[in-house]
């Protein structure tokens, strides 16, 4: 939801006419993000473009629309390639997992995972190394492989400590415990 935020004061500041209350109390969130990404797109920003695809597919996920996410993920996806965005490559691969396993696609979702895992360690972004570990170990919840899940969570755990979110650390502790049984 950052990058969703960022995008709308983005747009804010670039027109004079707008201003931020305006933008967020006028416009529903999809509408802004398409008037955003053309506008992106009329100033030649294929990483602005692609960020307002990547949170088009975050909200279409929201509401079950899930072909809509996708098809949000995998132009947004494209973009990062073709400008080499590596982390919104990642970002993108990763949504597509979230996508996957909210619907049941398990094997499809764990496939995505590991892609986007691989390139957060490319790229050295160790907080979307902990998030990814985190969505691993929810994915092997849902698939009862506990050993798994325990792993994975504990190396999402000590990630996010290594790089001082101690909080979040503990949350996913406290998460995985709740969901033994």
């Amino acid at each position: 939801m950052l990058r969703f935020c960022v995008h709308w004061r983005a747009l804010s500041l670039t027109r004079s006419r707008w201003n931020w209350h305006t933008a967020t109390h006028m416009y529903k969130p999809k509408i802004c993000i398409i008037r955003l990404s053309r506008w992106y797109r009329s100033i030649g920003s294929r990483l602005g473009e692609a960020n307002c695809l990547q949170s088009m597919g975050e909200l279409s996920r929201a509401p079950s629309r899930f072909d809509a996410a996708s098809e949000s993920y995998d132009q947004a996806l494209s973009l990062c390639r073709q400008i080499g965005d590596r982390a919104g490559e990642a970002n993108c691969v990763r949504g597509l997992g979230d996508v996957a396993c909210m619907q049941e696609q398990y094997a499809e979702a764990a496939n995505q995972y590991r892609r986007a895992l691989l390139l957060y360690r490319e790229v050295g972004l160790r907080l979307g190394e902990a998030g990814c570990l985190w969505s691993m170990a929810r994915l092997a919840v849902l698939q009862h492989n506990l050993n798994l899940a325990r792993e994975a969570s504990e190396l999402a755990a000590t990630t996010y400590s290594n790089i001082g979110l101690s909080a979040q650390a503990q949350q996913v502790r406290d998460e995985f415990t709740q969901s033994q049984p």
